[in-house]
């Protein structure tokens, strides 16, 4: 089935991605960290095509079931990473989003992908602005997780004599966000 192919391109870019930001964290090589964001953004591309398609294929906006809305929340996710490492410059972060959108999307690959008709109850003008409102939210809070992963990997890493010292200035970032 073509969707499950697209979904597993997309997937396999973002765990590639996470595997470029994570080795990026650790070499701080400048052409891995733009070798990751050009990924990344590809992986984006690809993701929104799949979702717009979906969408045309269903003549709605896809968000009315679990499948959909996974979807939608792995881009939302992975769109707010990207936001956030542009303003902060977190290679661990976006790792750590990118690992976690990858892993989301395997999820569904154990749904059914089949486009159903809406139900009645849904069929409101409100359905979208509900779910895109929930959505961003999940999303925010998705990357919230993503960080807080980021800052305990690095803490463990640093170890407790330099933490106790002084902390550095990713973690002073990663605080922030």
């Amino acid at each position: 089935d073509k969707t499950i192919m697209w979904l597993g391109v997309v997937q396999l870019i973002y765990f590639a991605d996470s595997i470029l930001f994570f080795l990026a964290t650790r070499s701080r090589r400048a052409w891995q960290l733009k070798s990751a964001l050009i990924l990344g953004l590809a992986g984006l591309m690809v993701h929104l095509a799949y979702i717009v398609h979906r969408g045309i294929m269903a003549r709605r906006m896809p968000v009315t079931n679990t499948f959909e809305t996974l979807i939608l929340f792995s881009l939302l996710m992975m769109a707010f990473c990207l936001l956030a490492h542009r303003r902060y410059v977190l290679p661990a972060l976006a790792g750590f989003a990118g690992l976690i959108s990858a892993l989301i999307l395997s999820a569904c690959s154990l749904m059914s992908p089949e486009i159903e008709p809406l139900l009645p109850s849904l069929k409101s003008n409100w359905l979208l602005f509900h779910v895109l409102a929930s959505f961003l939210g999940y999303a925010s809070f998705g990357v919230g997780f993503a960080s807080a992963a980021a800052y305990l990997f690095l803490d463990l890493k640093s170890g407790r004599k330099s933490k106790a010292r002084n902390r550095g200035q990713v973690e002073e970032r990663l605080d922030f966000l």
